[in-house]
């Protein structure tokens, strides 16, 4: 329908150009048909990051200057992928077990700049990540003075002043599960509905396990996820886990 429309308008706008339009309209007619045809290719997540930044309220700079300013303690919480580093697109991990950043670092002025907020005596810093702890103390683990949560929480390490001389020590919260037992039932069922779902991917974290077919067909993947996750609660009727489905 949507093309059908589209080459109606063109038909209307080309009898109207050739009726003898002035320069001026057929420039007007011109950019229209280029702006329509732009549209009428646009793939569908094109659409929905430009909707979302038409969406985004910015903030006012002089007014978090300020508040920053005349606070005398303050608590800053930087996510990690997708906000500091360009989020990796999941096509590049097809096949494989890991989403994340793969080491990737900041640019070097974010590094300056989480360098000059640590080094403020009021300022507690902390960067959070869905990713391994690994991946996220290679990326940034050798800013002093930084916090680090890596798999979005479930584990963690208090900022660290001497980075050179001191280690980082993370905790976790114990959530009385024997992960490394989850992963040796749960990874080869996951592996198996991977290799015949193109485009899916396994996300391990510290304390969760993850299967993503986000960039699958999405009625095929969908039917997949169907027959997987009571596939999945069968083969881990014996550990205390929970399913969760999510969008996005």
């Amino acid at each position: 329908t949507k093309n059908v429309l589209r080459d109606l308008s063109d038909a209307t706008l080309g009898s109207y150009a050739d009726a003898g339009g002035t320069g001026e309209d057929d420039e007007i007619i011109q950019k229209k048909r280029a702006a329509e045809k732009m549209e009428a290719v646009d793939s569908p997540e094109a659409t929905l990051a430009r909707e979302g930044e038409l969406a985004l309220s910015k903030l006012d700079v002089d007014k978090i200057t300020t508040a920053y300013l005349s606070c005398k303690s303050r608590v800053i919480i930087c996510d990690f992928n997708g906000t500091l580093v360009v989020k990796e697109p999941p096509g590049k991990y097809l096949k494989r077990e890991i989403l994340g950043t793969a080491g990737n670092k900041p640019p070097e002025a974010v590094i300056k700049a989480l360098t000059t907020l640590c080094a403020d005596p009021k300022n507690t810093v902390f960067v959070v990540s869905g990713d391994s702890q690994k991946n996220l103390e290679d990326a940034v683990g050798n800013i002093p003075g930084l916090g680090l949560a890596a798999s979005n929480g479930a584990c963690f390490a208090s900022p660290v002043a001497d980075i050179q001389n001191e280690k980082r020590t993370w905790k976790s919260f114990d959530l009385g599960v024997d992960w490394n037992a989850v992963r040796e039932v749960a990874l080869p069922v996951l592996s198996k509905y991977t290799a015949r779902t193109n485009g899916s991917f396994v996300k391990l974290t510290h304390s969760s396990i993850g299967w993503s077919y986000y960039s699958c067909d999405p009625e095929w993947g969908s039917l997949q996820a169907s027959y997987l996750v009571p596939e999945l609660e069968y083969e881990l009727r014996a550990f205390d886990v929970r399913f969760v489905t999510l969008k996005g």
